[in-house]
């Protein structure tokens, strides 16, 4: 239990890579890996046959939405089974991401969340070893900023 930071049913999260900041993000112990709102979701065979995926983080109508497109050849595809029990095939790719002014590497899978109430979900493999979760919590890495800061 020790060095293990709690961490509250939502966070604010930033994933500096991708210029995203205090993105509001739900923590689902019951996800393997993370998964944030993706649209324009495409792969690209390149010269020399190097594939590349192509894709635009959140939604148009998220207030922190810059549009900006993202590329990577550094991805692969993974199949996500849901609580309701569908299975998806997704790409996955690594960012880092930033909570409690540390950065972490975390593998998201690019999913539409469009309908959901958080663009981004933590899960179990990014907490694992390093996060307590407790359900009456929110926002504890903001707080914890705010309670460190010099």
């Amino acid at each position: 239990m020790e060095n293990k930071k709690i961490i509250g049913r939502t966070e604010k999260v930033d994933l500096p890579e991708w210029k995203l900041f205090k993105v509001p993000a739900k923590v689902d112990t019951g996800a393997y890996s993370c998964a944030i709102h993706c649209e324009d979701i495409y792969v690209q065979n390149e010269a020399g046959g190097k594939q590349v995926l192509y894709f635009t983080l959140l939604d148009r109508g998220q207030p922190l939405y810059h549009g900006q497109r993202f590329q990577t050849s550094d991805f692969r595809k993974k199949k996500v089974t849901s609580s309701t029990g569908d299975t998806q095939e997704r790409y996955l790719v690594r960012a880092r991401v930033r909570l409690f002014g540390v950065e972490y590497e975390a593998d998201f899978t690019l999913t539409d969340r469009k309908t959901m109430r958080f663009p981004i979900l933590l899960g179990r493999k990014l907490l694992k070893g390093k996060f307590l979760v407790d359900v009456d919590q929110k926002n504890m890495s903001k707080k914890f900023l705010l309670q460190n800061k010099s």
